[in-house]
Formats: C-alpha cells, structure tokens, sequence
C-alpha cells in the first residue's frame, strides 16, 4: 500500500493510500467528526431532486490508457503523472519525489463545481495534521478531524453548488472502503458569488511515497425539464 500526508482535492478522488501510524484506522470512526456550517443543507439538490439534478459531464478511470503514459485529456500544471498498474486495477500514478506540490486540470469548465481560479474553493486533507478543510483563497472557511485509515482507498466528493448572487453552497464527504455515507463531512454555505471554473487535483508527496489517484467524475447542476 501507499502513504501521503497533504492532498489538496477538487471535486471527486480515490487514492490508495496508508498513514504511518497502524491506531489511525481503529481511530477512524472515534475521531472522525461531522460539522454542518450549513443552515440550507437540506436544500441541496441531490443527483435526482424535483427541481435540479446532477449530470454526469466528465469521467475517467484510466482503464483505456497503457500503462506509463500521461493521459491526453489531463492538463498537467506540475509533476510526473503517468498510469501504473495497482493489482488487476490501471490508475493514475504521482511519484513520491521529488518532493513538492504537484497537479493537473482535469474535465470541462462547469457553473457547478470545480476550482475556479487561485481564489476558488480546496478541499484539503491532511493526515499528518490529522483534519479536513475547506479553503477558499488564503481564508480557511471550516476545518474538522479526520483520520486517514492506513492500507484502504479514501474516496473524496466534493460539491459547489452556485446560488447566483447569493453565494454558494459548498459541501464534502470523506470516507474510506464501503458505502458512501449519507451525511456530508462539511457542508458551508458562503455569502460570495461563485462563477464555477476547472476541477483540479493536487498531492505533495511524503516520505518518497507515490500517491495514486482513480475514477475521476465531474458532476453539473442542471434543471429539471
């Protein structure tokens, strides 16, 4: 298995990843907390909702790419990326050095999720600091714990929802293997419009050790007909 300490994740990833410490999966579900900063959370369309629905506009899991090539229809902003082999699974390999922050743009430009510039929305994990946050430019808006279980996939879903001139709704979950939980690890509603922009994914590696990435999707808000 793999370990990492710093991912800075827009929208959606699964990494097979391991933390240094063995108590961190038996910490996982004790220290593990759920923060709603979000009073409209109930509002939040939900991939099939009466008046809005998500559709799938990107989606990529590597299978149809050979293994040590880049991926064409990645944007690499920084560092080595290339599909490697991961048991009978292809994904999409960072190597553990050098050392530094690296990433890549990846699917359409949506109104609904994704980066949106220097000054969009990160969702950051950190296992060595042992939490979660939601940045948006230099301001950390919500930062909860979360342990990262040693020798398992983490799966990231990460939401923007723009409410025009209102703000946006800005919501995340994180959870290891099995069944996406039902309530959202941060969920925030913020007072500044968001225009929406490119999805992007970021790793620093650690300890000379490879971050993996796999089953990218993009997701956009659209009306019901």
């Amino acid at each position: 298995m793999h370990k990492a300490v710093w991912l800075f994740i827009i929208l959606a990833f699964g990494g097979c990843v391991s933390t240094s410490g063995p108590e961190a999966a038996e910490e996982l579900e004790e220290e593990n907390v759920t923060v709603v900063a979000d009073p409209f959370l109930k509002q939040v369309a939900t991939e099939d909702s009466g008046s809005a629905k998500w559709k799938m506009v990107y989606e990529i899991d590597f299978s149809g790419n050979a293994v040590g090539e880049e991926p064409e229809d990645l944007f690499i902003l920084d560092g080595s990326f290339s599909v490697q082999q991961e048991g009978g699974n292809k994904v999409l390999s960072l190597p553990g050095t050098p050392v530094g922050d690296f990433g890549f743009l990846f699917g359409p430009r949506v109104k609904a999720a994704g980066l949106g510039g220097v000054n969009g929305y990160r969702l950051r994990l950190n296992a060595a600091a042992r939490n979660l946050q939601l940045i948006r430019g230099d301001e950390t808006l919500v930062t909860v714990p979360y342990v990262w279980a040693s020798g398992k996939w983490t799966n990231l879903t990460f939401r923007a929802e723009s409410k025009g001139d209102e703000g946006a709704i800005v919501s995340a979950k994180v959870w290891s293997e099995g069944d996406e939980p039902a309530v959202w690890s941060i969920s925030h509603e913020d007072n500044d419009p968001f225009a929406g922009g490119k999805c992007s994914l970021w790793g620093l590696p650690y300890a000379s050790t490879e971050i993996l990435f796999d089953d990218l999707k993009v997701l956009a808000l659209e009306s019901a007909e």
